[in-house]
């Protein structure tokens, strides 16, 4: 069934017949995706340059597909099978007991913050290597949405300035964390739990470094940058790029229906026609689509291991900011206000998902309330079958608009816990 699903999503469902509306938006508002698709491809390129992704821009068809080559596929497995590798081994040697004896909290901390981040993009990059075929469909099926559904976009029409932030933010952390991770370890080679700290870490508690001459220390500092452009970019990339637009488009398109049908909130009757109802409930089908294929991609590993990730960071990053700040020296220190930055885009993101629960809510609750509804045998037929999109993680649980408020309370209470506990 669900391969059937996806041969379906390849193509842009039936045009609606000539009475009815064929497009959501005005000519003055644009498509949300498209503008957006720059940025993904200035992503896109970076990961290609390193190998990061199975996935590529096909500029004939102007859409995502998988690596042509199989060269290129293959060594893209391999960097996960390294990547994983690494990380396994960071954390069997980091948190072992002899170790975490030794360690002072300043060096926990630091070591606990790297190996949050390697450990949350070995897994996102693991669940989107078994999901890529669906990811790509995702992807293409927007620009099929918005072909279908909505007018040209004018060429000096901008999109979305939020969307835009985010995915600079994306690009500048793709290019900013190896980078200051590698002026920090130019520093302090043996910063925890890389692999110099396995190697040549000594003293009683592991602050003294005895890393060789210059020519395996400049060998250490190149393969760790290496390892955290092999990790940081494809998880910016699936954060930033796939995750974030995917919720932004979905909450986009239900709000542009909602001013199509007249259902917004405090507003319990409205004036349509069959045609114009037919042409809704035609849309909203193919958004619960669209969220079911979006759910399948990510709900499973990548949004649980995304939610877990960006407390943890948030914690971790504001504890060290806050009483850690005279023992972690530069440049190091430089590296928890960017990560919190980024655990907060995800307290973000993560509103946005809450909003797409929102505005479908009140797309099914207004055709409830419509005189249609209570006139015509086929629209309670077409209303009572339009069920909520919701956007899933795990196995039943789903984000409403108390969640983000949920995570955010938990980061900050167990910040301040740690902080009076220590």
């Amino acid at each position: 069934m669900l391969r059937k699903l996806e041969e379906n999503l390849d193509l842009p469902p039936s045009t609606p017949p000539r009475n009815e509306p064929s497009t959501l938006l005005t000519p003055t508002i644009p498509p949300l995706f498209k503008p957006l698709i720059p940025f993904i491809k200035l992503q896109l390129c970076l990961c290609n340059y390193l190998v990061t992704i199975p996935f590529e821009w096909d500029e004939d068809k102007n859409r995502v597909r998988l690596l042509k080559s199989k060269k290129h596929l293959r060594l893209c497995k391999a960097q996960i099978t390294i990547h994983v590798a690494y990380t396994l081994l960071m954390m069997g040697h980091f948190l072992s007991p002899e170790n975490q004896k030794t360690t002072k909290n300043a060096t926990r901390m630091v070591g606990l913050a790297f190996l949050v981040c390697f450990g949350a993009t070995m897994l996102m990059r693991l669940a989107f290597w078994q999901r890529k075929a669906e990811v790509v469909h995702l992807l293409n099926n927007y620009v099929a949405f918005e072909n279908t559904y909505f007018p040209p976009c004018r060429p000096q029409l901008k999109g979305d300035k939020v969307s835009k932030a985010l995915m600079t933010l994306g690009l500048l952390t793709s290019a900013g964390l190896p980078g200051l991770m590698c002026t920090m370890l130019f520093v302090s080679p043996c910063k925890p739990p890389h692999l110099a700290y396995i190697l040549f870490s000594e003293g009683v508690d592991g602050e003294g470094c005895a890393v060789p001459r210059w020519p395996i220390r400049v060998s250490l500092l190149l393969f760790d940058t290496w390892m955290w452009a092999n990790c940081i970019t494809p998880a910016c990339f699936f954060a930033f790029q796939v995750f974030f637009p995917g919720l932004k488009c979905l909450s986009f398109y239900i709000q542009r229906l909602n001013s199509v049908f007249h259902c917004h909130p405090g507003t319990p009757t409205f004036v349509s026609t069959a045609a114009k109802d037919r042409f809704c409930f035609h849309v909203y089908q193919h958004l619960r689509i669209l969220g079911k294929l979006y759910n399948f991609c990510l709900q499973s590993i990548f949004i649980p291991t995304q939610i877990s990730a960006a407390c943890m960071v948030i914690i971790i990053g504001l504890y060290t900011c806050i009483k850690l700040h005279s023992q972690v020296p530069m440049p190091g220190f430089a590296f928890f206000p960017l990560l919190s930055l980024d655990g907060f885009a995800m307290i973000f993101i993560s509103q946005v998902a809450a909003g797409v629960l929102t505005r479908s809510k009140s797309f099914v609750e207004g055709t409830r309330k419509s005189k249609s509804y209570r006139r015509r045998s086929w629209f309670r037929k077409m209303a009572r079958a339009s069920y909520l999109i919701k956007i899933r993680f795990g196995s039943t649980n789903f984000i409403d608009k108390m969640t983000p408020l949920v995570y955010m309370n938990f980061c900050l209470t167990q910040t301040v816990s740690l902080i009076i506990l220590t």
